[in-house]
């Protein structure tokens, strides 16, 4: 942020006299509070960049409970926010793998009303497994039935009732 100091402004006739100094400086120090806030302002009209007041009233808005770290109710926000949207397979895997930051793939079995979520990530990688399965149960159709599956080592986990299947993922892209 700027900083102005309107003293500097004052001709130089004018700055010895003390009573100028003292209420340009208590100007100044209005005016730099005034930038901060309008600063604030502009950068509570993003979620990226929402300060603290900003992440309040989003949560209070949404009806979220504050938790954790400032980056992480964000993300929680955005997610919020992102539920209310039409789902589809695109969607949802640019939902989870914002939410997971890390490698997602969906499989989807219309005859069996499933889906099948596949988080790819590296042992030393935490993932928020609840927030995920608790965003995805909030825009996944009703009728539809979803598993989440954790692409890691080897074996499968149980987990907040979803199995955690552990496996090494190898991604093949083409490149022309």
């Amino acid at each position: 942020m700027r900083q102005v100091d309107l003293t500097s402004y004052l001709p130089p006739v004018l700055r010895p006299v003390k009573e100028l100094n003292h209420t340009m400086a208590a100007e100044s120090a209005e005016l730099n509070r005034l930038n901060q806030c309008t600063e604030n302002a502009f950068a509570d009209l993003f979620v990226s960049t929402l300060t603290p007041y900003g992440i309040a009233r989003w949560e209070k808005i949404l009806g979220i409970a504050p938790a954790g770290t400032e980056q992480k109710r964000r993300e929680t926000i955005l997610a919020r926010i992102y539920s209310d949207s039409i789902l589809n397979g695109a969607y949802l895997l640019d939902f989870v793998s914002k939410q997971a930051h890390a490698g997602t793939r969906v499989e989807v079995q219309p005859e069996k009303y499933t889906f099948q979520i596949y988080i790819a990530a590296l042992p030393s990688e935490k993932i928020g497994v609840k927030a995920i399965m608790d965003m995805v149960e909030q825009v996944k159709p009703a009728n539809m039935g979803f598993a989440l599956k954790y692409e890691q080592g080897a074996g499968c986990v149980e987990y907040f009732g979803a199995c955690l299947q552990t496996a090494k993922v190898f991604e093949i892209k083409q490149v022309i």
